[in-house]
Order: C-alpha cells, then structure tokens, then sequence
C-alpha cells in the first residue's frame, strides 16, 4: 500500500509539472508571436535566451532586424508542440501557424526550437528549422 501512495504521488508530481510546462510553452510562443507579429520587442528579454541574444549580435541588432520584417496578416493561433530533451531543461518545440495546418501543407512546414530554462523560465535558445 505504501509503495502504491508513493508510486500515486511520484506520478501526480510529474502530471503537475508538465502541465506548468505546457502552460509556459504556450505562454512562451504566445509572446515569440507578438514579438513576430506585432513588433511588440519589449518581450525579448522574456522570450530569447541570453546566448541567442549574444549570438543574434545584441538586443539592438535584433530588434532592428525584427522591425525590418514584412508586417504579418491577422490569423488564429499557432498550434504549438513540445517534447523534453534527455539531458536537463532542454526541450524541442515545433510551431506550425494554423493557416499552414488547414491547407495540409507538408509535415515540414514550420518552425522548430531549442527552448531551455534560464532562470526559472522557458526561453527561446535556437533554431533547428525556419520552416517557411
């Protein structure tokens, strides 16, 4: 019985984790579309790792090259999906726009992700693909 409680436990602990994940990706891409979308830069800080924004060649470069980008139609949400890496914070997410999902456009279509945890929160660390 004992071993059954704790086994109960173990598996409610996790169930509750991923749910906050899930909860902080969705959050996370949320905010990566305004940023995107909207040119609402004063989610960088929020949304990209440190070291991306080192590599991307500063926070200034970065948002100047975001508001060089052509503005974007309105469309519904993007479909958002996640797994975590074998090796600590790390997770691969894949976000396809849902325009992209009606159309049954390719299974590549898309972007994917390298989100960590920096300082307690999901960010943004890479891409794997730019889809389109």
């Amino acid at each position: 019985m004992h071993v059954q409680l704790t086994l109960l436990m173990v598996l409610m602990g996790m169930t509750s984790a991923i749910a906050a994940d899930e909860k902080s990706m969705t959050e996370l891409f949320h905010k990566y579309d305004m940023i995107m979308d909207q040119k609402k830069v004063e989610f960088i800080d929020e949304v990209f790792s440190g070291r991306f924004l080192r590599e991307s060649g500063g926070k200034k470069q970065l948002v100047e090259k975001i508001n060089e980008l052509a503005p974007m139609a309105p469309k519904s949400g993007p479909e958002i999906s996640w797994r975590k890496g074998l090796k600590g914070e790390v997770y691969f997410a894949r976000f396809r726009e849902r325009a992209h999902i009606k159309s049954k456009t390719t299974e590549n279509e898309g972007s994917e992700f390298i989100v960590i945890k920096e300082n307690g929160k999901l960010k943004i660390d890479g891409t794997i693909s730019d889809g389109d």
